[in-house]
């Protein structure tokens, strides 16, 4: 199988395609309690916060969005997500704050921002207007920023470098399996344990909230068959494309598009459905596939594109699928 490559480098840009929400309130973490997968009513927060990977599910435990958090001691949680998900999810935040001592504001004034690795440390920074703290799902992603669009607390990158840079990030995210956003996550059919959150602590078991019964349920079977991994496309050959050359709008589709159904090579018959396609940058993307035939090396392709590719295997998967055989031999 093809291991996951060491980390890209890149520098700090603006992620344009997430939005920050801002929940204050003396229900706050009750009412976020409820309907993220972390539990917010947990040990007092450290000085400046506390940053936290989750998910927002449905009641059949399916996910809405993932989330990042940061939760501060005054009873004000900020909550990062996809842009194209926020009609969605004020919709569903507005319907479960009725009754409850909670206002929800759109932060459409701040902008999101990516450290680059080099340029990470551990420690967090926090103001009225600046929120700094490190990727909580893996270290290769940097720190986040938040800040207001008028705050110019970043370099100004060219749109080549802007374009360059966010590859960069997106490439790190597929090489450790860390899907983000609804191109990532099929809205209400994508699972908290498929989608690696278990390995990047975006769930509490401990807890009631939305979905919960199911996807501890799910767990405790231990039987996680799929796993949403990095994939690169390949030529006639077998080849693997150039990871790092990607042109935004490029005509040309070296992978299958999202949500697209996928099938491994030599696989016939009821079995050969390996998956479904997330989201894709040039010759680089994420897929849902059965990890047997991921880590046999297996070729997969999509089942209307023919395009061809092979997946990435992370770094992290022998363990956590040692891990998840001691537990069936409980």
């Amino acid at each position: 199988p093809t291991m996951s490559p060491s980390r890209i480098p890149f520098k700090t840009f603006p992620l344009t395609t997430r939005k920050l929400f801002h929940f204050q309130g003396s229900s706050v973490r009750s009412f976020l309690k409820r309907l993220t997968t972390r539990n917010l009513e947990g040990p007092p927060e450290p000085q400046n916060g506390s940053p936290l990977s989750a998910l927002a599910l449905n009641s059949s435990g399916k996910i809405l969005s993932d989330l990042l958090l940061y939760k501060q001691r005054n009873d004000s949680v900020f909550i990062e997500l996809d842009s194209l998900l926020v009609k969605r999810m004020m919709k569903r935040f507005q319907k479960y704050s009725i009754r409850q001592d909670v206002s929800i504001r759109l932060l459409d004034e701040w902008q999101v921002y990516v450290k680059g690795e080099n340029d990470v440390n551990d420690t967090q920074e926090l103001s009225d207007q600046f929120i700094s703290f490190r990727d909580p799902r893996d270290s290769s992603l940097g720190n986040r920023i938040w800040t207001p669009k008028k705050m110019q607390q970043v370099e100004v990158l060219s749109p080549t470098e802007l374009q360059t840079h966010s590859h960069n990030y997106y490439v790190n995210r597929c090489f450790q399996g860390v899907p983000e956003g609804y191109y990532d996550l099929l809205w209400e059919k994508s699972v908290p344990w498929e989608s690696n959150y278990d390995v990047h602590k975006g769930v509490d078991l401990g807890f009631c909230f939305m979905g919960q019964e199911l996807t501890a349920r799910s767990f405790h079977t231990g039987v996680f068959r799929r796993r949403m991994m990095g994939v690169r496309a390949i030529d006639e050959n077998g080849e693997f494309l150039d990871i790092l050359r990607y042109e935004e709008g490029q005509e040309k589709k070296h992978l299958p598009k999202h949500g697209e159904t996928i099938r491994a090579e030599g696989v016939e018959g009821r079995f050969s459905r390996m998956g479904r396609m997330g989201g894709s940058q040039g010759s680089v993307g994420l897929c849902l596939l059965k990890t047997k035939e991921a880590r046999e090396g297996a070729i997969f392709y999509g089942e209307e594109s023919g395009l061809r590719f092979k997946a990435i295997i992370p770094d992290w998967l022998d363990e956590v699928e040692r891990a998840r055989e001691a537990r069936e031999t409980i």
